[in-house]
């Protein structure tokens, strides 16, 4: 290596002082890598081919093979094609905790379609909104019975390009938004992390996030990927079930927001369990949320041999576009940091368009995993990507970082009003929108309240209009029926004014700043 190089973090960095920034950059993401397959079809064939036998998931109920796993998908293509008029580019899915929601994705993608996730539980409002986005007016789900297929459903070629599935978020405008993911983004995705985890077919993945929730991808697929075993609880929130499902089934993998990993670790402490039923664990990816340190240590304490690695990434870059595996004693940094690109996935800071280093910017992400757009909404996707004459095609994540002199990216939070709700993204203007809309309100405003102890919530303040009043409980079941429940506010606070800033617009700032006055 020559004098303008150093090894930062077992990663060898130029030093940023004697460097163009260009080449810093170009240093930066050289980590490209060739993968085997370019779409989710051909990894499912080729595991069953080579896994078939092997336990692909352990239900509460029952353990499926990966050969009973393709049977039970070629019941739902076969049903999917004979009601062809029915259902047309995408197929929406009422999500459950369980194998044959499982089975039904892997159905729905072997005819070539997509698969759309939404909630159980969903709201009519949303459920229309987003029938109306993809133009399918029916849903499957597990409670369904699938007719006993005669023959075997044709081993289909599809295109990387394709469409695998579409993930609704938080939307701004009071609707929720539909990313479209093709095939090869989220083939690289799992193959690659698939290899800097190394898994395999011994291993046992925790599926623990919501398939609504793009951490679930990778939990579907890269368990698919690596012809490992999925193990699914049934109800995340049942902490002594999410303990009794990891020792019993010598879980290897959990991958899951900051807020699981710490309850869980909490759970067995306070209730005297042993720790020892957890070292099965040999890998943790935490993600979707700020990791606090205080859990790096915890887990490093609790878990002493894991593999502890930290990401994140938008759902626009599919689930992950960077990591950092955090080993106690050998990293320098006085930080959780955000980390580096994974493989043949790119990230920049820029500032006014251009590249910056040791400057505060905005986080963007290129190369594989890229969505392929907002559906139906052209001006938000022409906005958010964008296409660079050096650098390809960029997603402007919104969030705000700094490529720091480690020569690793750390996050400073976001430049607009998104926020993170145990992982989930929330935009505080869609809510805001919704309830702007009820003829008994005026006005409200939201924000997040930090908690000392536990998961932050989301506060709402309102102001009536006057001579009306309504209940928080109706408020909350007129939400539903647009957001999902983890998008309804924990609090709401009745005001008679809403705090203004000195240009007479509601004050974000001091509106946040009354409510965690009660943060001691």
């Amino acid at each position: 290596m020559g004098e303008d190089m150093e090894l930062i973090d077992n990663k060898f960095m130029p030093k940023l002082e004697k460097v163009d920034i260009n080449k810093l950059y170009e240093i930066f993401n050289d980590n490209d890598v060739k993968n085997d397959f370019d779409n989710l079809l051909d990894i499912f064939y080729n595991t069953i081919d080579k896994y078939g036998d092997r336990i692909a998931i352990i239900d509460e109920d029952r353990t499926i093979t990966y050969k009973e796993l393709d049977e039970y998908s070629d019941r739902v293509a076969l049903y999917l094609d004979k009601k062809n008029s029915n259902f047309k580019d995408y197929v929406i899915v009422k999500v459950h905790r369980d194998w044959k929601t499982v089975a039904i994705i892997m159905g729905i993608l072997k005819t070539k379609r997509a698969y759309v996730p939404i909630q159980s539980d969903a709201g009519e409002e949303r459920i229309k909104s987003i029938m109306d986005m993809t133009g399918e007016q029916e849903m499957v789900e597990s409670s369904m019975e699938f007719p006993k297929a005669k023959k075997k459903y044709p081993r289909n070629q599809v295109s990387g390009e394709k469409c695998a599935y579409v993930i609704f978020t938080s939307g701004s405008t009071g609707k929720p938004k539909g990313v479209r993911l093709p095939h090869v983004s989220v083939a690289e995705t799992v193959q690659t992390m698939d290899r800097l985890f190394g898994l395999n077919e011994y291993d046992r993945i925790l599926g623990v996030s919501e398939l609504t929730f793009d951490l679930s991808v990778f939990d579907l697929f890269g368990t698919l990927a690596a012809g490992a075993s999925l193990v699914i609880v049934k109800d995340n929130r049942n902490l002594a079930l999410l303990e009794e499902r990891v020792s019993t089934n010598n879980v290897t993998f959990i991958n899951a927001v900051p807020s699981v990993v710490k309850m869980l670790l909490e759970y067995v402490e306070n209730t005297g369990a042993d720790f020892n039923g957890l070292q099965s664990v040999r890998n943790i990816i935490l993600s979707g949320d700020v990791v606090p340190h205080s859990l790096v240590i915890d887990i490093l304490k609790d878990i002493p041999f894991v593999n502890l690695y930290i990401s994140g990434g938008p759902t626009e870059i599919c689930v992950w576009s960077n990591f950092y595996l955090y080993e106690e004693g050998k990293s320098k940094l006085s930080y959780v940091p955000y980390g580096c690109s994974i493989a043949n996935k790119t990230m920049y800071v820029m500032k006014d368009g251009k590249l910056v280093d040791m400057e505060e910017g905005e986080i963007v992400s290129g190369g594989a995993g890229l969505a392929i757009d907002y559906i139906k909404d052209t001006e938000r996707t022409n906005k958010q990507f964008k296409n660079n004459k050096k650098l390809g095609r960029l997603y402007y994540t919104g969030d705000r970082g700094i490529l720091t002199k480690e020569g690793i990216i750390q996050i400073c939070g976001r430049m607009d009003n998104q926020v993170k709700i145990n992982g989930f993204r929330v935009e505080l203007e869609e809510i805001e929108c919704i309830l702007n809309g009820m003829d008994e309100i005026s006005q409200s405003i939201s924000c997040v309240k930090k908690e000392i102890e536990g998961d932050d919530k989301l506060v709402t303040g309102i102001m009536l209009n006057q001579g009306k009043t309504i209940e928080v409980n109706e408020i909350k079941s007129r939400l539903r029926q647009h957001v999902p429940e983890y998008a309804i506010p924990s609090e709401f606070i009745f005001l008679e004014k809403l705090p203004l800033s000195a240009n007479n617009k509601v004050d974000r700032k001091a509106f946040t700043a009354m409510v965690t006055k009660e943060v001691v």
